[in-house]
């Protein structure tokens, strides 16, 4: 065998085999393992880190930190940490904003948030957000065709004549919170909604504090001539507890006992303005048609008696013959 070659002897037989790590291709950092020893078996030796991380037949890159590769981009608006640089251990590098508290491991984060991207104007107005990042939320703007805006949520594109009025005009759901009106008219039914936690009130502002949305609101609340019960003229609604939804009341304008919780009472009909007295009473209304004979008759009557009036006044007088020895004027 040749000098660097062990020579092993079994039944006489010379064997040589080749230890490769003797040449330590390693390095003093690394251990260097050769399975296989065979003259014919090259570069089959492994270098093992400290770590743990391996390489075959070279010598292994222990330490790799991914952010060296710049993986989150804009380094200006990001930061980038690779929580563990062995070579073996990938993808968990972590991307950090560095204006808002934002993070995301393996991949860049969004550090910027344009709120018009979730529609929440709907398909009828137009959505701009003027401030685009996570510091800066609610500033959005809903636009009407017509021109009518609200920022932060929905504006309202009801048509508005001179005689009515905008009551969030007045800004009275205070800051952090949207107000939108009903029915432009001024009777608290505004509706006021906090960005923090969601709550909502009907005709005052909403209680922001806490994590807990506690919201109070007029379920009957609807329009000028609506209720959640339906039209004004046939049915009345009544919301005694304001933190607790579907449990309004409906009853029929007409005070017929029907009564309905949660959805429109049934069988109610609209209130009339005129009063019809009950069937028998002695101010029983006649119906029209009979009034019109009655009326007719009395006029047909008239005029035959003023007939026979006229017929009369026109018939020749008698002529009264003058008694003996009278004189004749």
């Amino acid at each position: 065998c040749n000098n660097d070659q062990t020579i092993f002897v079994d039944d006489g037989a010379a064997t040589c085999v080749v230890d490769e790590c003797q040449s330590s291709p390693c390095g003093g950092d690394q251990t260097c393992k050769d399975l296989n020893k065979s003259p014919s078996s090259q570069n089959d030796y492994t270098c093992e880190c400290t770590n743990g991380v391996t390489a075959t037949g070279r010598v292994a890159v222990c330490i790799f930190d991914e952010c060296s590769e710049t993986p989150c981009g804009d380094d200006t608006h990001q930061t980038c940490t690779d929580p563990n640089t062995a070579a073996n251990i990938r993808n968990d590098y972590i991307c950090k904003c560095n204006d808002v508290d934002r993070e995301r491991v393996n991949g860049p984060a969004t550090c910027f948030a344009d709120e018009c991207s979730q529609s929440p104007c709907g398909a009828d107005q137009s959505c701009v957000d003027p401030v685009k990042g996570f510091d800066s939320l609610h500033n959005f703007e809903c636009t009407c065709g017509s021109g009518r805006s609200s920022i932060g949520g929905m504006a309202s594109c009801a048509a508005v004549t001179s005689s009515q009025l905008d009551e969030c005009v007045a800004i009275p759901c205070g800051s952090g919170q949207h107000c939108i009106d009903v029915d432009y008219v001024d009777g608290g039914t505004y509706v006021c909604t906090c960005f923090s936690n969601g709550a909502i009130t009907t005709g005052k502002s909403a209680i922001c504090e806490g994590s807990a949305a506690t919201s109070e609101i007029n379920e009957c609340t609807v329009s000028s001539t609506h209720t959640a019960c339906g039209p004004k003229t046939e049915q009345k609604c009544t919301d005694d507890n304001l933190t607790t939804k579907d449990d309004y009341v409906c009853s029929c304008v007409s005070d017929s006992g029907i009564t309905s919780v949660g959805s429109p009472a049934q069988g109610c009909v609209a209130a009339s303005n005129e009063t019809t007295p009950p069937t028998g009473s002695d101010d029983e209304t006649l119906p029209t048609e009979i009034i019109i004979v009655i009326v007719a008759s009395i006029v047909t009557v008239v005029l035959i008696g003023v007939g026979i009036a006229v017929w009369k006044c026109k018939q020749p007088q008698p002529v009264n013959e003058a008694a003996p020895g009278s004189v004749v004027v």
